[in-house]
């Protein structure tokens, strides 16, 4: 039988959020660049009013997706139709130590199968777990930076060590999620590109693989 991407893997709320967290992170780096370093003869207060309408847009949805994963009517399995609490799915399991190892060997070109799991492998854990403090500092400290809400957090300012540090951690931060942005990227066209009509545009497509309860055995060497 042949299988397929579905809406109940990929909900509408999971894709809206997705599409805005897209654009508006766009935004947030084209803007945060120049901001750090203007490189073109730009209005540099507009700059600023994109970055934070941008930021804006970004954290909210965030939010909503977080509370979402909580007590939203939750999402399936790959290619599967029964929901449960989206964040369930990022919760760790048993095994975590063991599939991870053999998923660094698939991306290290070591393994030639891909260690399959019901939904998200412990690498893909790990990153989005990673945004959610990363998306927490970079928004405090960009409340830092903002003149209208600086003064309220000047001791947090105080403690460490001054503006220049808050916007040294503020820069580091964005990086992360670059970095991390490339990665999902790289993944996402390497391996699940049959999911991005799902996840841009709602529709299904045939998987490259089907899900599997339990994932393949690491290959012995």
């Amino acid at each position: 039988m042949t299988e397929h991407t579905t809406r109940a893997e990929h909900p509408l709320i999971a894709v809206a959020t997705h599409w805005v967290h897209v654009v508006s992170l766009t935004f947030l780096i084209f803007t945060g660049f120049y901001i750090h370093y203007p490189f073109w003869g730009l209005d540099f207060s507009t700059m600023r009013t994109i970055h934070l309408i941008a930021a804006l847009f970004f954290v909210l949805t965030f939010l909503m997706r977080m509370v979402w994963a909580v007590v939203g009517g939750g999402s399936a399995a790959a290619g599967g139709s029964r929901r449960i609490r989206d964040f369930r799915w990022f919760m760790p399991e048993k095994g975590d130590m063991r599939m991870t190892f053999a998923t660094v060997k698939y991306y290290l070109f070591l393994r030639k199968t891909h260690p399959r799991t019901l939904k998200y492998n412990p690498l893909q854990k790990a990153a989005y777990l990673v945004l959610v403090p990363a998306t927490l500092v970079i928004a405090l400290t960009g409340l830092q930076l903002w003149q209208t809400t600086a003064h309220f957090l000047e001791p947090l300012t105080y403690w460490m060590g001054g503006p220049v540090w808050v916007r040294t951690v503020h820069y580091a931060t964005m990086w992360v999620f670059i970095l991390i942005a490339i990665v999902h990227i790289y993944l996402a066209i390497a391996e699940t590109v049959f999911e991005l009509p799902m996840m841009f545009f709602w529709r299904s497509a045939e998987m490259r693989h089907g899900p599997k309860q339990k994932a393949e055995p690491e290959q012995k060497s």
